[in-house]
């Protein structure tokens, strides 16, 4: 008996939020950063607000932490 296997598009809203409300890539990666070892460059910020990437779970959590969005607002399904 094989598994059945979904696969679902979703499209990540990050640059159409930040434009919305005026966050700064800077400021972005400044905020999901702390207590990193390893911070978050504004080039990351960059390839994933111009759907050049995806963040990973731990970086969405700090996003809508840092923003207040809610996960519905920054991903949906295409």
């Amino acid at each position: 008996m094989g598994v059945a296997i979904m696969k679902v598009k979703v499209k990540c809203n990050l640059g159409a939020l930040m434009k919305r409300d005026n966050i700064k890539q800077a400021w972005l990666a400044n905020a999901i950063s702390y207590g990193l070892e390893n911070p978050v460059s504004t080039q990351l910020i960059s390839d994933w607000s111009n759907g050049r990437g995806t963040p990973a779970h731990g970086y969405v959590l700090r996003i809508l932490k840092a923003t207040g969005w809610k996960y519905e607002e920054l991903f949906e399904e295409e």
